[in-house]
């Protein structure tokens, strides 16, 4: 796609077109996890699925620090090329490429040589400790590619070439699928054939969205040369918003973890994990969709055409909301369904589950409405904003509500906390995005 259009073209005719790959590469990019699950609950047994949801919060912290510089880098790169400063573009993408490197080889070293601690830490019981240092031994020596493809997928993505992000994620993915399982159930190697497989599809993944640098293309070139630290900083900060949203998805895995055992015991925490994988494809579907137009407001930002921007965010935002009705629909009329992907028809779960599951998924319009304006913020570098939406419904309003909650209300309303959340997270970004036009009607 040439430049050029990102600035031409009509807004909505240009959404549809990053749509699509947008809306695949998240949708089976969560696909990983996912079909590890439903492989490891069929294939395994609720031990397996128990130890999966355990090893979550480190896939998380590894796709965020992914996601920050990822995100982070590629706004600030968007936003130079709009500008037309591609020094500064490819300054900001070689230093982001070189941050994501150093950090990824250190937190594989560390959690390589901590991973018993690490395990221990998360809540393992003695009937799932030796099934998750099994997975998660595989896990940590290859957690490089849990770094480096939502990094490559996000700086491939705005560099005008979202169908090949598309491809990467989508054969990554069916990759996955066939050797989850034939290694599963075929070769009958449990949790390490479950690992085998994510390996090997997010391997393909990852040099799927390599060769973006071998093609017509590419603009990003390196620049070794002139790599200020204040790109630090602007990286950082415009990326923390993403890391937040799946980093703090890890300490709310944490703390529900040990709240349900507590309070609803292993059953409660089997359905949460089906739950929390549920929420995977849920939250990358709307992510998808709302991160459509990142790329194409920071262009515009970067060019001023403040009209364009203001068009892109108001389609996003009905986009985002429409999904949310559709997939909210589906959950409540195929709850069990959605259930029995993970587990057996034979246990007790799916008629525990059914109301847990769609009281869990209430807040899903308040969600839309924050993911857009946190979004939003992130793609015209208003740091602050999208941080803030960030840590209040990803870390500190769950995390306080999952303390309360059971305490005051009893172990049942667990599954009200995330819901309650995520309104009191809509109502404080719509506050924060009134508060931008204000200012940004008085300056004008």
């Amino acid at each position: 796609m040439d430049a050029s259009d990102l600035l031409r073209e009509k807004p909505g005719r240009l959404f549809a077109r990053y749509l699509i790959p947008a809306l695949a590469s998240s949708i089976f990019t969560s696909f990983y996890v996912i079909t590890d699950t439903m492989m490891i609950g069929k294939g395994v047994g609720e031990h397996g699925l128990t130890a999966l949801n355990i090893l979550l919060p480190l896939y998380s912290v590894f796709m965020a620090i992914g996601y920050m510089f990822g995100v982070g880098g590629s706004v600030c790169m968007s936003v130079a090329r709009g500008s037309r400063n591609d020094r500064e573009a490819n300054a900001v993408f070689t230093f982001s490429l070189i941050s994501v490197l150093v950090l990824g080889s250190i937190f594989t070293l560390f959690t390589s040589i901590f991973l018993e601690y690490l395990v221990d830490m998360l809540g393992a019981t003695e009937v799932n400790r030796g099934l998750a240092l099994e997975y998660g031994r595989l896990m940590m020596g290859s957690a490089m590619l849990y770094f480096l493809s939502p990094f490559l997928q996000s700086f491939v993505k705005n560099d005008g070439d979202p169908k090949r992000a598309m491809v990467a994620a989508v054969t990554g993915t069916v990759w996955n699928i066939i050797w989850d399982y034939l290694l599963i159930f075929v070769f009958h190697m449990g949790m390490r054939g479950a690992i085998l497989a994510t390996i090997m599809g997010y391997s393909l993944n990852v040099l799927i969205c390599a060769t973006h640098f071998f093609s017509r293309r590419n603009q990003m070139r390196f620049c070794l040369a002139d790599i200020p630290l204040r790109y630090l900083s602007r990286i950082l900060q415009n990326g923390m918003a993403s890391f937040f949203a799946e980093f703090t998805s890890a300490v709310v895995i944490f703390f529900f973890n040990l709240q349900i055992l507590d309070y609803l015991g292993e059953q409660g925490l089997v359905i949460y994990s089906v739950i929390t994988n549920l929420a995977i494809v849920v939250n990358s579907m709307m992510n998808g969709v709302s991160n459509t137009v990142q790329p194409l407001i920071s262009y515009n930002f970067g060019a001023k055409k403040s009209e364009r921007v203001h068009r892109f965010f108001r389609i996003g935002m009905g986009s985002t909301l429409l999904l949310a009705g559709i997939l909210y629909l589906f959950i409540l009329f195929e709850t069990k369904w959605c259930i029995l992907l993970f587990v057996n028809s034979a246990d007790a779960i799916p008629s525990y589950g059914i109301p847990s599951v769609r009281i869990y998924f209430l807040g899903i319009f308040a969600q839309a409405i924050a993911l857009s304006i946190a979004n939003h913020f992130q793609a015209v570098m208003h740091a602050g904003g999208a941080l803030l939406i960030g840590m209040l419904r990803g870390v500190l309003l769950p995390v306080i509500l999952i303390l309360i909650f059971p305490v005051l209300l009893g172990g049942s309303s667990i599954w009200f906390v995330l819901p309650a959340a995520e309104v009191l997270s809509g109502l404080a970004a719509i506050g924060l995005w009134l508060r931008s036009e204000n200012r940004e009607k008085v300056s004008v």
